[in-house]
């Protein structure tokens, strides 16, 4: 399970694979542009994931490795975009990120 609601995004601790689109609309986005998206719980960066967009979509996964560190807790998560190495645009500030443990 890995789906978002109202910026909030929630996923079942174990899982990955699954693929999550999340689509930037704007007039300053450049093809080679560079999205990050991080994942911190306080002031520790647990993930790190760097995309580029194909029609103005990226698809958001986590590895098998990745999922490990995601322990049923809430985090936070965030969505920069970069052009050859220099911020443009903090998409998303803060939002919550919450991994949770099934039945």
């Amino acid at each position: 399970m890995l789906k978002e609601q109202s910026m909030k995004i929630t996923m079942a601790e174990g899982d990955y694979g699954e693929e999550l689109p999340f689509v930037i609309k704007g007039e300053n986005i450049e093809e080679n542009d560079i999205f990050e998206f991080k994942i911190k719980k306080a002031d520790n960066v647990i993930i790190k994931k760097e995309y580029t967009l194909t029609d103005n979509v990226f698809l958001l996964s986590f590895t098998e490795e990745e999922s490990k560190l995601l322990t049923t807790s809430n985090y936070e998560w965030g969505l920069k975009q970069f052009r050859e190495g220099k911020l443009v645009n903090t998409i998303v500030l803060s939002s919550m990120f919450s991994v949770l443990r099934g039945v």
